[in-house]
């Protein structure tokens, strides 16, 4: 166990790269089939104090505000996410 929350800042700051790279992507380039659909598989990382939750790759401040967005918002997190699944993208 100690092994593994010792490794979790390297994970962490390897997702804020990837997530910083991902918001460059303009809102208009959003592909139509990208849903607005919660990514939440409810293993949250953010309550051991990650700012981007290693399951569903979202922020604290986009999980937290989820509900108050609308479905442009959430299509753009959505599609941010997809773009980090792809670590080898040209973003």
């Amino acid at each position: 166990m100690a092994r593994i929350v010792a490794q979790l800042p390297a994970v962490s700051q390897r997702l804020q790269g990837r997530y910083n790279r991902a918001m460059a992507v303009p809102i208009f380039s959003i592909p139509v089939e990208i849903s607005a659909d919660s990514p939440c598989i409810g293993h949250c990382t953010t309550v051991l104090g990650d700012e981007v939750c290693r399951s569903c790759l979202r922020t604290f401040d986009e999980i937290t505000r989820w509900v108050e967005m609308n479905e442009t918002e959430r299509r753009a997190v959505n599609w941010r996410i997809a773009l980090l699944a792809k670590p080898h993208s040209s973003i």
